[in-house]
């Protein structure tokens, strides 16, 4: 993280908002919401409130100096569910998703690790950081800067542990 270790639960709502913000018109995130207009806002906080808490208690969170650029990540070899982790996800499966949205998304994720399996085996790589969200404040989206703060952020740390980066769009 930039500026702090430790974070309040203001500012951590406040960085689910603007991710939220910065992700509701994504067409890859809202289909993966239940459909109706009234629920895409609470829907989309609802996931990216986990992604956000998943990526915190594993350390990769970054946020931009001036606050406007946010990158959630992790490591695969620190990579773990909890049982609270299993329950939420579960709740966002039946709840935020939806069951008819769960076989295209489980057929998406088989064939990411397949390929990301076929790719470590290739490569020989045994770890490596996985970019899961990399978001904008959408009021700085003409500016640059932070992103790219963002980007040195990761791409060192890849250099630091001396293992690759990895993300799907």
């Amino acid at each position: 993280m930039a500026a702090t270790t430790y974070r309040s639960h203001n500012q951590d709502e406040q960085t689910i908002h603007i991710l939220s913000k910065a992700f509701r018109r994504n067409k890859r995130m809202r289909s993966l919401i239940v459909k109706g207009k009234s629920r895409t806002g609470h829907s989309l906080h609802a996931i990216l409130r986990y992604c956000y808490f998943m990526v915190k208690k594993w350390n990769g969170l970054y946020i931009s100096a001036d606050r406007q650029a946010y990158l959630l990540y992790y490591q695969k070899s620190r990579f773990y569910f909890s049982l609270r982790d299993l329950i939420h996800y579960g709740y966002l499966a039946f709840s935020v998703i939806g069951l008819k949205n769960l076989i295209p998304i489980f057929q998406r994720e088989k064939e990411v690790k397949r390929r990301r399996a076929w790719q470590q085996e290739f490569r020989g790589d045994t770890d490596y950081l996985y970019i899961w969200i990399l978001a904008q404040n959408q009021s700085q989206r003409r500016n640059i800067g932070s992103l790219l703060e963002a980007k040195n952020h990761i791409l060192q740390r890849s250099y630091e542990l001396q293992i690759p980066l990895y993300m799907e769009t």
